[in-house]
């Protein structure tokens, strides 16, 4: 759905999907950092044996796992657009100008719009 512009009610439709998706996303991240970190402890040491193959291949699962829930997003329109904290935008028109409605993990509503170069640091209520 690229170039899918929302309404309000739209994105506010889709957002359990996206609430959803966005907890999948976290948890994957959360896995991975901590698989890398361990990987990155292995590669320090002397010999490196299978545990260090099995880490990155778990690493490389749960890449294409994360890889696979943003293109969930993208499917529904809506655009990832930070991980820690999770940020989603859904492009809009807004009084004929193009904005994205901008939510982020763990609010219950999309209730904050942004210009399209303002990104997180201009978040205005709705």
């Amino acid at each position: 759905m690229e170039n899918h512009l929302f309404t309000l009610a739209e994105a506010r439709s889709a957002l359990p999907l996206v609430q959803r998706i966005a907890l999948d996303i976290q948890t994957t991240v959360r896995d991975l950092s901590r698989i890398n970190g361990a990987i990155g402890v292995l590669m320090g040491a002397q010999t490196i044996d299978d545990i260090a193959f099995e880490s990155q291949q778990q690493a490389e699962a749960l890449l294409d796992k994360a890889c696979s829930f943003i293109e969930e997003l993208q499917e529904i329109g809506a655009e990832l657009k930070g991980l820690d904290p999770i940020l989603v935008d859904f492009r809009s028109l807004q009084n004929g100008i193009l904005v994205n409605l901008c939510w982020e993990i763990g609010e219950d509503d999309i209730r904050y719009w942004h210009t399209i170069d303002g990104g997180y640091a201009g978040r205005q209520e709705l």
